[in-house]
Protein backbone atom coordinates (compact mmCIF):
# COMPACT_ATOMS: atom_id res chain seq x y z
CA UNK A 1 0.00 0.00 0.00
CA UNK A 2 1.25 3.62 -1.17
CA UNK A 3 2.12 5.72 2.17
CA UNK A 4 -0.35 8.97 2.24
CA UNK A 5 1.61 12.22 1.98
CA UNK A 6 0.35 15.57 3.39
CA UNK A 7 -0.08 16.20 -0.18
CA UNK A 8 -2.16 12.87 -1.02
CA UNK A 9 -4.48 13.67 2.08
CA UNK A 10 -4.84 17.43 1.13
CA UNK A 11 -5.95 16.55 -2.35
CA UNK A 12 -8.37 13.55 -1.92
CA UNK A 13 -9.83 15.50 1.49
CA UNK A 14 -10.39 18.51 -1.40
CA UNK A 15 -12.38 16.07 -3.80
CA UNK A 16 -14.14 14.37 -1.42
CA UNK A 17 -15.43 18.09 0.30
CA UNK A 18 -16.89 19.38 -2.74
CA UNK A 19 -19.57 18.20 -5.01
CA UNK A 20 -18.25 20.51 -7.87
CA UNK A 21 -16.21 17.42 -10.06
CA UNK A 22 -13.41 19.53 -9.97
CA UNK A 23 -10.47 19.22 -13.13
CA UNK A 24 -6.78 18.71 -11.92
CA UNK A 25 -6.35 22.61 -12.23
CA UNK A 26 -9.48 23.54 -9.62
CA UNK A 27 -7.51 21.06 -7.23
CA UNK A 28 -4.85 22.62 -7.36
CA UNK A 29 -6.13 26.12 -6.66
CA UNK A 30 -7.76 24.44 -4.15
CA UNK A 31 -4.68 23.18 -2.61
CA UNK A 32 -2.29 25.01 -3.14
CA UNK A 33 -4.06 27.84 -0.56
CA UNK A 34 -2.87 25.14 1.87
CA UNK A 35 -0.05 23.29 0.90
CA UNK A 36 1.74 26.66 -1.02
CA UNK A 37 5.12 24.18 -2.34
CA UNK A 38 2.85 22.05 -3.75
CA UNK A 39 3.15 21.74 -7.77
CA UNK A 40 0.90 21.44 -10.54
CA UNK A 41 2.75 18.09 -11.23
CA UNK A 42 2.30 16.60 -8.28
CA UNK A 43 -1.23 16.91 -7.93
CA UNK A 44 -1.61 15.40 -11.20
CA UNK A 45 0.33 12.70 -10.18
CA UNK A 46 -1.67 11.62 -7.52
CA UNK A 47 -4.39 12.66 -8.94
CA UNK A 48 -4.03 10.04 -10.92
CA UNK A 49 -2.60 7.73 -8.66
CA UNK A 50 -5.52 8.39 -6.32
CA UNK A 51 -7.91 7.29 -9.17
CA UNK A 52 -5.59 3.80 -9.31
CA UNK A 53 -5.84 3.10 -5.77
CA UNK A 54 -9.88 3.73 -6.16
CA UNK A 55 -9.91 6.21 -3.83
CA UNK A 56 -11.40 8.64 -6.71
CA UNK A 57 -13.09 8.16 -10.41
CA UNK A 58 -12.67 10.46 -12.84
CA UNK A 59 -14.32 11.21 -16.28
CA UNK A 60 -13.77 12.97 -19.38
CA UNK A 61 -15.96 15.94 -20.19
CA UNK A 62 -15.37 18.72 -23.05
CA UNK A 63 -12.12 17.47 -22.96
CA UNK A 64 -11.20 17.64 -19.40
CA UNK A 65 -10.69 15.17 -16.76
CA UNK A 66 -12.76 15.52 -13.75
CA UNK A 67 -12.65 13.90 -10.53
CA UNK A 68 -15.18 12.53 -8.23
CA UNK A 69 -15.03 11.05 -4.22
CA UNK A 70 -18.04 9.13 -5.22
CA UNK A 71 -16.06 5.80 -6.90
CA UNK A 72 -19.21 3.48 -6.80
CA UNK A 73 -20.73 3.57 -10.20
CA UNK A 74 -23.20 6.41 -11.22
CA UNK A 75 -25.09 8.80 -13.37
CA UNK A 76 -23.62 12.17 -14.03
CA UNK A 77 -26.37 14.53 -15.01
CA UNK A 78 -25.39 17.66 -16.78
CA UNK A 79 -27.34 20.55 -17.49
CA UNK A 80 -26.52 23.15 -20.42
CA UNK A 81 -24.82 25.70 -17.95
CA UNK A 82 -22.71 22.48 -16.93
CA UNK A 83 -23.56 21.84 -13.25
CA UNK A 84 -23.31 18.36 -12.75
CA UNK A 85 -25.61 16.56 -10.29
CA UNK A 86 -24.59 12.61 -9.30
CA UNK A 87 -27.30 10.43 -9.44
CA UNK A 88 -27.02 7.26 -7.25
CA UNK A 89 -30.24 5.51 -7.76
CA UNK A 90 -29.18 1.72 -7.40
CA UNK A 91 -32.31 0.62 -9.29
CA UNK A 92 -31.42 2.08 -12.00
CA UNK A 93 -28.06 1.26 -12.07
CA UNK A 94 -28.73 -2.63 -11.38
CA UNK A 95 -31.09 -2.18 -14.45
CA UNK A 96 -28.39 -0.55 -16.71
CA UNK A 97 -25.81 -3.22 -15.35
CA UNK A 98 -28.04 -6.49 -15.77
CA UNK A 99 -28.96 -5.08 -19.52
CA UNK A 100 -25.04 -4.79 -20.05
CA UNK A 101 -24.52 -7.88 -18.83
CA UNK A 102 -27.60 -9.80 -21.34
CA UNK A 103 -24.98 -8.26 -24.17
CA UNK A 104 -22.45 -9.91 -22.49
CA UNK A 105 -20.21 -7.15 -21.12
CA UNK A 106 -19.34 -6.88 -17.67
CA UNK A 107 -18.42 -3.55 -16.78
CA UNK A 108 -16.27 -2.64 -13.80
CA UNK A 109 -17.54 1.09 -13.87
CA UNK A 110 -20.18 3.13 -15.91
CA UNK A 111 -20.24 6.87 -16.43
CA UNK A 112 -23.38 7.95 -18.07
CA UNK A 113 -23.37 11.74 -19.27
CA UNK A 114 -27.25 12.91 -19.74
CA UNK A 115 -27.60 16.34 -21.35
CA UNK A 116 -30.63 18.22 -19.71
CA UNK A 117 -32.03 21.47 -21.62
CA UNK A 118 -32.71 24.31 -20.20
CA UNK A 119 -36.53 23.40 -20.99
CA UNK A 120 -36.17 20.16 -18.46
CA UNK A 121 -34.51 22.08 -16.14
CA UNK A 122 -32.40 20.91 -13.04
CA UNK A 123 -33.72 20.58 -9.78
CA UNK A 124 -30.99 20.31 -6.89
Amino acid sequence: MERQTIQNQKILSYVASVTSHPTAEEVFLAVVKEVPTITRATVYRNLHKLVAQGELSQFSLHDQLHFDAIVEPHIHIIDEQGVIVDELDSALMRTLFDSLKQKGIEPTHVDIICRVGAKGGMKK
